[in-house]
């Protein structure tokens, strides 16, 4: 079943008096319990793409529809509180509030909507079960690895059971062991709670775990098959 449809979209910027395409008739859909990877040379507008489709930035045209729902349209305070309830956002500089322990930071979504402590709780559990984190929960943020930082940035992600998760290079500052770590538990999710996941990478071990591999080129999609995944160097080109 689709959950994610791209149609047709366009984007550029204006810079230093000229008018630079990023997205060019970009068009694509995901389908629930789909990990996607999204990779490109450096500079090709992945992060630009990642914004547009989760509503952090507009397109010049085209659209973006979630399950049934257009983000088009919306408002600023509409789509905030889509995101926060509707999708999952991991990030590569994990995005967590150092004021708040692993716990509080896990549970953040649920507090900014004012849930009963009983449903938080209940939610907590379940979450922190399937990541093996229990004893990670009282720890403050500054205490913790890089690893077990993405672990509590994927717990926040899931802890309202999404349909789409949004990943921003969610190892790009990890070392080999622990990318490994945190790609086992995006997937065990992905498992779990049947969800999708699109992950914006340059990290072909991380795009050979995804089942689609989509290239962003000269403003373009295209999907590619794993075996050319190895071909791709960070910041070059696709053979």
């Amino acid at each position: 079943m689709c959950i994610l449809k791209a149609e047709d979209l366009c984007k550029s910027y204006r810079t230093a008096g000229e008018t630079l395409s990023v997205l060019s008739h970009v068009s694509f859909q995901m389908n629930t319990g789909e990990m996607t990877a999204v990779m490109g040379p450096s500079g090709s507008g992945k992060t630009t793409l990642l914004q547009e489709l989760c509503g952090i930035d507009i397109p010049d045209s085209g659209f973006v529809k979630i399950r049934d729902t257009e983000l088009t349209g919306m408002s600023d305070g509409e789509l905030a509180l889509f995101r926060r309830r509707r999708m999952g956002m991991i990030f590569q500089d994990f995005q967590l509030l150092e004021s708040l322990n692993v716990k509080e930071n896990i549970l953040l979504p649920l507090i900014l909507d004012k849930e009963d402590e009983e449903s938080q709780e209940r939610a907590l559990k379940d979450i922190v079960t399937a990541l093996d984190m229990e004893r990670l929960l009282s720890k403050r943020i500054t205490e913790i690895s890089g690893g077990q930082k993405q672990r509590t940035a994927i717990a926040r992600a899931f802890i309202r059971r999404p349909e789409l998760v949004f990943a921003d290079e969610p190892t790009g500052n990890l070392d080999r062991k622990s990318t490994e770590a945190v790609m086992e538990c995006m997937k065990n999710m992905k498992e779990k709670y049947h969800a999708g996941i699109l992950i914006v990478t340059h990290d072909s071990y991380v795009a050979s775990l995804c089942d689609r591999v989509l290239l962003l080129k000269d403003g373009n999609i295209s999907e590619r098959s794993h075996n050319d995944v190895a071909g791709f160097l960070s910041g070059g080109d696709w053979k």
